[in-house]
């Protein structure tokens, strides 16, 4: 536990915890330092900075984005690999020039240099084994995302629609050209569309590994309304052990006879008032926070490591009291968290409490 004031850093340290141990290079070095020492199961790492350095892309790394990215394959085997990742990384210009070059999105190309970043330095050197969960401060997003960006999805699904028969009349003519039921484009898509499922799926599969990270921003409760149904899939999990802290842990906190109950049909949760069955949107601010922080343990949170900034946010001094003891009941490997509230560190955690100026050096 990292006790500090409001704007002292103690935000800027846990993201630096969150990168060393996820192992995410590149976005670490954007950071002011010189070099970071930590003790993992008894053995030091060292990373310094000033020896860092984005190499070219091997052959294997760009075999690899090609298998994940069929569409842009071209640019992977002939454009990228005429540039340096940290080149790109740190120059937004040259971000832009590429995207306009070779009509790659720059989210995609982002997505891309995080790949190559994952595996330009060798794993023997930071062999360790973890899953670290990371929630920033105040990660969910009070509004959803249609009425956030409603009048931009409404522009794109006009756009589309009008794409459609084009894309019908070209995969139609490459049909015919081939004299066979097979397209390139048909194909292309159908790869798109698999990876934008399995990433919509990826934190099912993601805790199930042995090493991950996912730094998660969610928009109002659908996001974990969505995350639960998926796990309700399975028929056995409603009567697990784990479910059922959930909703115990989860019920502790509600108020005014509300309380988290499974759906009727049993694919989903629900929030139970007057014997009425209403959707988790009604629940308190901090109540959501509560369900929200909850749920990201419901898959084998023994094996998490959960980073979270500020966990108190929300919450009354009640609630800040039990809520870490309520987490390590879900028996995760560990935590780490940054705060600002003396309420939320409870007894059995005070030799674990340090102070920020603690690790100030005195000059």
């Amino acid at each position: 536990m990292i006790v500090a004031e409001n704007g002292s850093g103690k935000t800027i340290l846990l993201r630096l915890f969150f990168l060393f141990f996820s192992k995410q290079w590149n976005e670490l070095a954007k950071y002011d330092f010189e070099e970071i020492i930590a003790f993992v199961n008894d053995k030091e790492y060292s990373f310094k900075k000033n020896e860092y350095r984005s190499s070219e892309i091997p052959n294997y790394v760009i075999e690899r984005l090609c298998d994940l990215y069929p569409t842009y394959r071209d640019f992977i085997r002939k454009g990228l690999i005429n540039y340096k990742v940290d080149e790109i990384l740190n120059d937004e210009f040259l971000l832009g020039d590429i995207e306009a070059k070779y009509d790659v999105p720059q989210s995609l190309l982002l997505s891309i240099l995080n790949e190559v970043s994952s595996n330009n330095i060798s794993d023997n050197k930071y062999d360790w084994l973890g899953s670290f969960l990371y929630l920033p401060t105040y990660r969910r997003i009070e509004r959803s995302y249609r009425d956030l960006y409603g009048d931009m999805a409404k522009r794109l699904e006009q756009h589309l629609r009008q794409l459609i028969p084009e894309i019908d009349l070209r995969i139609n003519d490459e049909k015919m050209f081939n004299k066979s039921s097979f397209s390139e484009t048909e194909n292309d898509l159908q790869k798109v569309f698999d990876t934008i499922w399995s990433n919509r799926d990826y934190e099912r599969w993601a805790f199930r590994k042995e090493y991950f990270s996912m730094e998660l921003v969610e928009f109002d409760m659908f996001d974990i309304e969505f995350r639960i149904s998926k796990l309700l899939e399975d028929k056995t999990f409603s009567s697990s052990e784990v479910f059922q802290r959930f909703i115990k842990k989860s019920n502790k906190y509600l108020s005014n006879d509300k309380t988290v109950i499974l759906s009727k049909d049993g694919k989903s949760i629900r929030i139970s008032i007057d014997n009425k069955s209403l959707p988790l949107t009604i629940l308190s601010a901090g109540e959501k926070h509560i369900i929200s922080l909850f749920s990201y343990l419901l898959y084998n949170p023994q094996n998490v490591w959960l980073i979270i900034d500020e966990p108190e946010i929300s919450l009354s001094m009640g609630w800040q009291e039990n809520l870490i003891n309520d987490i390590m009941d879900f028996h995760i490997d560990g935590i780490i968290a940054a705060t600002h509230s003396p309420f939320i560190v409870p007894e059995n955690f005070n030799n674990y409490t340090y102070g920020l100026n603690e690790f100030k050096e005195i000059l």
